[in-house]
């Protein structure tokens, strides 16, 4: 399935400034939520920006009971569900559609949790 998105979506893997690539905040971050898994474990966490989903991969790897990641882009939000699932963690991860810049495309209500996360956020 990933070579099919970049084939379809190859000209987007090559660019900056987006949720495609796993940017150094985003490796600090996981690596923060796995030496320090108190900060998540029970918990619901919400990812905002998740882009390819590394941030809440980590932080159900880290204990968190339910994490919700959240992008503008549809096909990063495909790719982060791919990695979800290739990481074993996909029944504990739900994958929402949401730009925080247009209110209509929030869900209401908007998931309750008690933590939030974001790293490189654009």
């Amino acid at each position: 399935a990933m070579d099919e998105l970049k084939q379809k979506y190859g000209g987007r893997f090559a660019g900056a400034g987006n949720g495609w690539c796993v940017w150094p905040s985003s490796t600090f971050m996981a690596q923060f939520l796995v030496q320090c898994p108190s900060f998540v474990k029970g918990k619901s966490v919400v990812e905002v920006g998740c882009g390819v989903g590394l941030g809440g991969i980590a932080a159900v790897k880290a204990g968190a009971e339910r994490v919700w990641m959240m992008d503008k882009d549809s096909v990063a939000l495909q790719v982060a569900a791919l990695n979800a699932k290739d990481n074993d963690v996909a029944d504990r991860i739900s994958i929402l559609g949401l730009d925080w810049t247009r209110s209509d495309s929030w869900p209401d209500p908007l998931p309750a949790c008690d933590v939030i996360i974001g790293s490189d956020i654009l």
